[in-house]
């Protein structure tokens, strides 16, 4: 179930940024600089590929777990290059592209959980191959 929702907040998730990073790259309309819009196409082509995979053939959780871990870490070096390069404002759908601290928060928990998950899944199977 956890695995499964997962899935489709990231599908959700990388539809958006893909979406926005693909519109503000098409239509000039950003001032980022170009390590911040690189990274998150990057990380987005590479979300929707396990996407794509995880519905078309069944991947491993471990390989969404990466992924969200992949986002994590895009989206904080994002936020820091930003503010430690770019001195200017950021515009409201450029927020789409860097990322925000709440994606970090959400993203953690979901993967903090899914790890706790398969702890208790591994605990479960070597308690049953004792008995």
């Amino acid at each position: 179930m956890l695995r499964k929702t997962m899935l489709w907040i990231l599908a959700g998730y990388t539809s958006i940024r893909l979406g926005t990073t693909a519109a503000v790259v098409l239509m000039g309309a950003t001032t980022l600089p170009v390590f911040v819009v690189a990274l998150s196409a990057i990380v987005s082509v590479y979300s929707a590929t396990v996407v794509v995979k995880t519905f078309s053939r069944n991947t491993t959780t471990r390989t969404i777990q990466f992924t969200y871990a992949a986002n994590i870490f895009a989206v904080l070096v994002n936020m820091l290059f930003v503010k430690m390069f770019y001195p200017a404002t950021i515009e409201m759908y450029e927020y789409l592209v860097v990322g925000t601290f709440l994606e970090v928060v959400v993203f953690s928990v979901l993967l903090l959980m899914s790890l706790r998950q398969e702890k208790l899944i591994l605990e479960k199977k070597q308690m049953l191959a004792h008995n």
